[in-house]
């Protein structure tokens, strides 16, 4: 599962050659910043890009980037919004969702 940090990380310090985009399984935009690195327009780009990986909430960012695992996030989601589980066992459940086969 991608994390928003990470993301944001990787397009605020090597978006100029498009890593955020493969991390974010998106391997044809991220040929076209290695293209076009030379360029600086990737680098602009990748900076507005991280401010708005850095300004979505986690559920925008899981909505948009971990679309897959939407199915298994949903009912984590409820249980934080009813207050069943507090936001520290939401986040150690929802990292893990991303590491099980």
């Amino acid at each position: 599962m991608k994390d928003k940090v990470n993301a944001g990380l990787l397009a605020l310090f090597l978006g100029a050659f498009g890593i955020q985009k493969f991390y974010l399984r998106k391997p044809g935009q991220g040929i076209l910043y290695v293209i076009f690195c030379w360029t600086f327009v990737p680098m602009i780009a990748s900076f507005i890009e991280a401010v708005q990986i850095f300004s979505l909430t986690d559920d925008q960012f899981d909505d948009r980037y971990n679309s897959r695992f939407l199915d298994r996030l949903e009912p984590l989601r409820a249980m934080r919004k009813s207050g069943t589980i507090t936001l520290e066992e939401y986040e150690d459940k929802r990292h893990t969702i991303g590491e099980a086969p």
